[in-house]
């Protein structure tokens, strides 16, 4: 009867060894999932964080750049993105927006323009109104490659300096000229809608087809007739070597 206790205590104590072993065996198991689980978490955690940083990191270039361009490609408040922009002939002349047909000379004189050979008896001296394009008298700014022509389109006649501003004439290389040595006119304060060494091409690609292309010449220009006097007006872009080196902007009612 011992012996027989004997070997079912035995028994028993090997069925709880077994137990014990296999509860072992288990954790082992579950704690290296466990970890396994962590480690992976871990890995697509700092994957998911290095692939957002340079998401972002891209983003960032991607927008500087897109800024970079376009700072380049803004047009100076008041002039026009269309280089021959028939509606809109304006120029930047020291910071100051003028108008070809709106602005007049005492408006560029009290803007800072120093027009050549000018005074009060000058100003006030009595213009006619104008019966044709040629009833204009020319400008000059001292030793600057820019000149410009006023015009008198009312039906009486006033004073110089209530005439109103109907061609602008720039050189955008330096030239001398009359025995003057001129600077370009981009070079003295002055800002077109137009960049200064653009070629034919790239002109036409902006401003569509030309009104006439001179070959002779190398003259492209974009001209409208007037409404009241027997000529047009408008702009022509002379080029030299291939590239821009004059513009000549005019306006008629």
């Amino acid at each position: 009867m011992k012996k027989r206790t004997r070997i079912a205590a035995f028994a028993l104590a090997l069925c709880i060894c077994a137990v014990s072993a296999a509860g072992c065996g288990d954790k082992k198991t579950a704690d290296n999932s466990s970890y396994d689980k962590a480690e992976k978490t871990t890995t697509a955690a700092v994957t998911e964080e290095a692939a957002t940083e340079a998401a972002q990191t891209t983003e960032e270039i991607t927008t500087e750049a897109v800024t970079e361009a376009a700072k380049e490609a803004t047009v100076p408040e008041g002039l026009s993105d269309k280089y021959a922009d028939l509606d809109n002939r304006s120029f930047i002349y020291n910071g100051h927006l003028f108008t070809l047909g709106k602005t007049t000379m005492q408006e560029m004189i009290d803007a800072g323009v120093e027009i050549k050979n000018i005074g009060e008896d000058k100003l006030n001296e009595e213009k006619r109104a104008a019966k044709s394009s040629d009833d204009s008298f020319h400008k000059t700014i001292e030793g600057k490659s820019i000149s410009f022509e006023f015009i008198n389109v009312t039906n009486s006649a006033i004073p110089a300096r209530d005439c109103v501003l109907c061609k602008v004439h720039l050189l955008l290389t330096d030239i001398a000229l009359w025995g003057e040595q001129l600077e370009a006119a981009t070079d003295q304060g002055v800002e077109i809608a137009v960049p200064s060494r653009i070629t034919k091409d790239e002109l036409i690609a902006n401003s569509g087809e030309p009104t006439r292309i001179d070959d002779e010449l190398n003259r492209v220009d974009y001209l409208v007739d007037s409404q009241v006097f027997n000529d047009n007006s408008g702009y022509r872009f002379f080029f030299n070597d291939g590239q821009l080196s004059e513009v000549r902007i005019s306006w008629l009612p």
